[in-house]
């Protein structure tokens, strides 16, 4: 196992809150759902009742899993001029349950904060550039990301975040989920504590989309955005575009030997392993970055993460459709 999948220790101050969320496992008053079992075999073994709460994790589907063509540019409708082959996933956030696309201004405290999201100022200057997926050309001027003083205008983001992301879904209505999102009239977090390594769900990775539906990174670099709301309680996404984590607790079964840590800090030491077959319960989820774990009673495990060629792994037979974005060890 490689340190990247470990949360750094400039992050454990906002583990505490963190580990709190639990999508719905012991929630008291919460109604129940069907047991879940893993498989035949297991079910003498492991038998658990899910429950039905919120919040809970989802992430955004790929273009191929929700249209009837490999991707946005197969539509019949797609501007004719564009003869790119790749294109930004967007995924339109809206103000209200089936409302139209949202929108937020971004004043100097949070473009200095998206671009110390940034790992380099190329990825800012990319992210910052009008019409290349955040800022729309429609009233926008150039953005001097790198010299924020000769800002003359506060630029509109649109509404988006983008295929594989996480989001946290705080509740269902009308078709639309609304998902947690940090809010542009507050000031903007410490970025050592709120990144996509840390809080996923806060910070988008933008990724693209080929003509044939390949996944990869927008300009084919590493941009982060954060999920930022000119609504205090945030915007909705159409539940067409959601793709939801299992209810929990589940019961989930090791394809192999897999290692128990203690934590998921950079200090986390391995206290015990599970052997190929065996079946454990799953308590609470965390995600940190790309990869996904899982709390059982005997510590954590992950539940998906990215090999070197940044696909999704899964070591247990918890698994989900939607494929996180590339993110390379």
């Amino acid at each position: 196992m490689k340190n990247h999948h470990f949360i750094p220790l400039a992050s454990i101050a906002l583990l505490g809150a963190i580990f709190v969320f639990a999508q719905g496992a012991g929630a008291s008053g919460l109604p129940q759902a069907e047991g879940h079992r893993t498989g035949p075999a297991a079910q003498a073994a492991c038998e658990v009742q899910a429950t039905k709460g919120f919040p809970r994790f989802a992430r955004l589907m790929h273009d191929p899993q929700w249209m009837p063509w490999p991707s946005r540019m197969g539509d019949p409708e797609w501007p004719r001029g564009f003869h790119f082959d790749w294109y930004p996933e967007t995924v339109p956030l809206l103000g209200t349950p089936r409302g139209t696309k949202a929108s937020v201004r971004y004043n100097v405290a949070w473009l200095k904060f998206l671009r110390k999201l940034q790992p380099n100022d190329d990825a800012a200057v990319w992210i910052a550039r009008i019409a290349a997926g955040l800022f729309n050309n429609q009233g926008n001027e150039l953005i001097p990301i790198l010299d924020l003083d000769q800002l003359t205008q506060e630029p509109v983001a649109a509404g988006v975040s983008s295929g594989g992301n996480l989001v946290k879904v705080l509740e269902i209505r009308n078709g639309s989920a609304r998902i947690e999102m940090l809010y542009v009239r507050s000031s903007p977090p410490d970025p050592l504590l709120v990144n996509y390594q840390t809080t996923p769900w806060l910070v988008t990775k933008f990724t693209s989309v080929s003509i044939t539906g390949g996944l990869g990174n927008a300009g084919g670099i590493d941009v982060y955005f954060p999920n930022l709301s000119a609504l205090e309680g945030g915007y909705w996404v159409s539940l067409d575009r959601v793709e939801l984590f299992p209810l929990l607790p589940l019961c989930a079964t090791a394809r192999g030997e897999m290692p128990v840590y203690n934590t998921v800090a950079s200090f986390a030491k391995q206290i015990g392993t599970l052997s190929a077959g065996q079946v454990v319960v799953v308590r609470n989820y965390l995600a940190h970055g790309s990869d996904v774990w899982g709390q059982m009673d005997q510590g954590w495990i992950l539940l998906e993460y990215l090999n070197s060629a940044g696909r999704p792994v899964y070591p247990t037979t918890w698994d989900m459709e939607t494929r996180p974005p590339i993110l390379f060890p």
